[in-house]
Parts: C-alpha cells; structure tokens; sequence
C-alpha cells in the first residue's frame, strides 16, 4: 500500500490538513491513520459540555468514513503506528506496512501523568478526546465530590463548566493563582472570585499527599495539611507533546518533535505541526496555530515550499463566569503590566522596557478590544520567506 501523503492522527490538525491539501490537488493520496475511531469533533467543546448536557455521540460532527468520502482519502481507524522506516519511507503497524512519498506526523498531546495516591488512582481521568469524556461523564452521574487538578486553561474551563453543571468543587493546584502561565495575579484572581463565588473552591501552592477510605468515603490529605472528601479526580495538570514515535525513528526531538518553519523534520520528506511540533522553539497547544500550519505545510505538500509565519495569536478562555482573553509576553520580555478596571472587567496592558505593547490580558466588556489590540503586537515569529521559500 502506498501514500502520496500519509497523515498520522485525525485531529484538528491531521484533517484540516488534508482538506487544505484537497483543496490544491485533487490527484494526490492521501491516508490518514488514526488510534481512534477517526469520527471528526471539535476538541476545544469537550471542556464547555457537561454543562450543556452533550454526550460524545453528539459531539462527533462526521464519522471517519463520512470525512473519508468528503476529503477522498482513505482514512484508516484503529490502527497503531509500531515503527518509521525513514530509509524505505515506510511505517509498520500491527496489521500493515505503508510507504510513503511525504510523512506528516500530527499525533497531538498527552496528558501530564502525575504521581497520585493508589487510594484514588482508579476514580482519577483525564479528558482528552472523546472516549475519555465519555468515560468522565459516566461517572458524573453519581458524583457528589468532585475535586480538579489543576488551574491552567484547561483546568479552569473544565471548573467554570462543572460549576455550570451544579457541581460544588475543590481544584488543587501547584500555582499560586489561576492561569498563572498566562495573565498577570489581578486578573488570575479575579477570575478565582468569580468561580469561587459559584461553587468552586481553590487550593494553590499544594498538591495530594495521600488519600484514604473513610466510612465509604475518600479523602484525600494536601501538602498544605488541608483534608478534602472526594469521590473522583478530573487531571488537568496539563499536555506534553507525543514524541514517542519520533524518538523511535530517531528524529530530533526536545519539548516536541523539531522542526523548522517550513515544519520540516530533521528527515527530508517528514514533516510534523500541531501540539506534537516544536517550531523554532515554540509549542503552541492552540487551535489558530493548527490552522495556519496547515495552510503552508498543503502549500510545501504540493510543491510550494512555504514557511509558516505566526502573527500574534490571543488565546480565548472557555470561562462564560468571567470572559476573558490574553496574549502573554514572551518569558524572557522585561518589563511591567498597567491596569484599568471598570467594575469586575480588566484590562492589563504589559509593556516592555522601551514602552512598547508586548502583551495583554482582558476580562468582561474589554474583551472585544483583542483583535484591534492583536494588531499592535508582534508576531510570535516571522519569515521572511512566508509567501514562499527555497525549501532549505
């Protein structure tokens, strides 16, 4: 069996990749192999859903043969990826071998494992794709106690949305305030008033301890010395890129699998973008970098070789309590954030040095100013080559 592109992974970003590709060349082959059943769903709804009473099923736009007929490919469900063969261009999994003309690795994120007690390791889940919310679901049904590691993005939205749903809630977390990642401790705290004064209740600079079973109850300990009943555990400590395969096939890898900006690998003819990728330095866990990546990879798949070129990117928060959106400044960007507050809603300004816009964070009515603020920032990265490149 032979592919002109073979594609692993029917995320967003393996099939908005191949319906960019589609869309230039209609003589190509495309496969796309998946661990899943490859059904199409937005994955940014699995964390604003319980709330609104979606199941999986409903969740899941197009099955894996509907996008088969609509992007004319072939898209082969359940299958594991064993090994790359970079010299016969060819992958293995348990049933099969494929070769291919260009490979492109779109395996997504992982969730973080952490250390947990045994006591709670079996009420303990991570939600990550359809079968895992599925799986949470099913046991929300009977759940009285519920507790959330974790107040990153995903953390918090995954709160505001069981608070939604009528859960009172405790969230443990190693931070000292909400998104610490990604706006500055006023704006993290307001959005904690906010979700503590519908439910939730914050744990910061802790983590579990041990658990143990207590007239049929569980109850976990906290560094902090603070004692909490809990009958199950949702683990949103955060994604680590998948490499595994890459490592594998000794491709480069560091935080995420290597590549330039032409998201090529560290072998010609293999290529990797989305939650898997590292591009320049950069791991970008967001839908609008997808997007853009697929854009120019279907233009370099096709024969234009096209950089990928990032503009400033504001990343949108699922938290209907509090809305709120944020451009961070990059780590290693000095300088300080300025504050203008009407009622509950802020905005953060962050400058550099040189008095110049370098990121920012808003919450309530201010949110509508992102776009216009977006186009004042730099972009993440830049190329000069963006429309077109030499392909080096």
């Amino acid at each position: 069996m032979h592919a002109d592109i073979l594609i692993i992974g029917s995320g967003l970003a393996g099939y908005t990749l191949a319906k960019e590709i589609r869309r230039l060349s209609q003589d190509i082959s495309i496969y796309i192999l998946t661990q899943d059943d490859g059904a199409f769903y937005s994955k940014p709804l699995l964390s604003n859903s319980f709330s609104k009473h979606k199941s999986a099923e409903s969740l899941a736009i197009k099955s894996a043969e509907m996008m088969a007929e609509e992007l004319d490919a072939t898209v082969l469900p359940k299958e594991t990826v064993l090994s790359i063969d970079r010299q016969r261009k060819s992958i293995s999994t348990s049933s099969q071998t494929i070769t291919y003309q260009s490979l492109v690795l779109a395996l997504g994120a992982s969730p973080r494992q952490l250390s947990l007690p045994e006591a709670i390791s079996d009420m303990t889940y991570s939600v990550n794709d359809l079968e895992d919310f599925a799986a949470f679901q099913k046991q929300l049904e009977d759940c009285k106690a519920p507790l959330v590691i974790g107040s990153g993005l995903v953390g918090c939205e995954f709160t505001n949305d069981l608070i939604k749903t009528g859960y009172a809630l405790n969230v443990v977390s190693m931070d000292n305030y909400p998104l610490q990642q990604l706006v500055p401790e006023k704006v993290g705290h307001r959005l904690q008033s906010q979700l503590e004064s519908e439910g939730a209740h914050f744990h910061f600079n802790t983590r579990i301890t041990s658990a143990r079973k207590e007239n049929q109850q569980t109850i976990v300990s906290l560094e902090s010395g603070t004692e909490l009943p809990c009958d199950l555990v949702l683990s949103a400590a955060g994604l680590l890129p998948r490499t595994e395969i890459a490592k594998k096939a000794d491709l480069s890898v560091n935080h995420g699998i290597v590549v330039d900006t032409l998201l090529q690998t560290s072998e010609p003819d293999i290529y990797a973008f989305g939650d898997c990728a590292e591009i320049n330095g950069y791991v970008m866990m967001y839908i609008e970098p997808i997007f853009l990546s697929a854009k120019a990879l279907a233009k370099t798949l096709t024969g234009t070789p096209t950089h990928v070129s990032f503009p400033a990117m504001p990343v949108l928060i699922k938290t209907p309590s509090l809305p709120l959106v944020c451009h961070p400044p990059l780590p290693s960007c000095e300088g300080k954030w300025q504050f203008e507050e009407q009622g509950n809603d802020i905005r953060a300004m962050f400058y550099d040095t040189g008095k110049q816009l370098k990121g920012f964070a808003l919450t309530g009515s201010f949110v509508r100013e992102r776009m216009k603020l977006a186009k004042s920032l730099p972009g993440v990265f830049a190329t000069p080559e963006n429309s077109a490149g030499n392909g080096n």
